[in-house]
C-alpha cells in the first residue's frame, strides 16, 4: 500500500524552550534521518527516560486518524502529538509492530505503538481541563515509534510504502 509524506516535523532542544516536544514544527526542504532520529529533533522522554533508545528514533502518524479526531471535536493538526512524519494515503490501522516502512529513501521498522501521556495537556486545546479525556481518547491511536534501518533524507511529497513484516520482532506492546 502506498501513500505520501505530507509533513516532516521536529522540535530541537533550545535553551529556555519546553522540551516536551509538543507540538512539533514543520520543516522545509529535505531533512536528514539518522539511526538516532529525525533532523535536530529532541525527544525528552526518549533521551532521559529511555536512555536514548534507537527503537524510538522516529514517530509517525497518519492523516486518517487526524481527521477522525477532528470529527470527534479535537482540533488536531499535523505535528501536534509529537510525530516526526505525517503520512497520507495509508490507513493507521494497516500498520503494526514489525512492519518495515519506506519513506522516500529512508527505511524504518515499527517498534511499538506510542502510548498517550500527560504531556498531551501541553496542547492549547487540551490543557489540564481535558487532559484525562484526551488521554483516554488517544489510547490505541497515538501513533507509531520506529527504528531506522536505512538512513537518508525525507521531505514533503516523498512516497511512503508499507513493506510488510520483518522477521523475528517483538510483539506489539500496546497496553489498553
Amino acid at each position: 500500500m502506498e501513500g505520501s509524506l505530507v509533513r516532516v516535523s521536529t522540535k530541537s532542544r533550545q535553551p529556555g524552550s519546553d522540551p516536551s516536544g509538543l507540538p512539533k514544527f514543520a520543516q522545509d526542504g529535505p531533512v536528514e534521518v539518522h539511526t538516532y532520529g529525525v533532523g535536530d529533533d529532541y525527544n525528552h522522554y526518549r533521551t532521559t527516560g529511555k536512555g536514548g533508545t534507537l527503537d524510538r528514533a522516529v514517530m509517525f502518524y497518519t492523516t486518517d486518524k487526524i481527521e477522525e479526531l477532528r470529527s470527534e471535536g479535537w482540533p488536531l493538526a499535523a505535528g501536534d502529538i509529537g510525530e516526526n512524519l505525517t503520512i497520507d494515503g495509508i490507513p493507521y490501522d494497516s500498520f503494526s509492530v514489525g512492519d518495515r516502512v519506506r519513506v522516500g529513501e529512508v527505511e524504518i521498522e515499527i517498534s511499538e505503538r506510542v502510548n498517550p501521556c500527560y504531556k498531551l495537556a501541553n496542547l492549547d486545546y487540551v490543557g489540564k481541563e481535558h487532559e484525562k479525556e484526551f488521554i483516554r481518547t488517544m489510547k490505541g491511536r497515538r501513533g507509531w515509534y520506529a527504528r531506522v534501518l536505512k538512513e537518508g533524507t525525507v521531505q514533503t511529497g516523498d512516497p511512503v510504502e508499507n513493506l510488510g513484516k520483518s522477521k523475528g520482532l517483538k510483539q506489539d506492546r500496546l497496553r489498553i
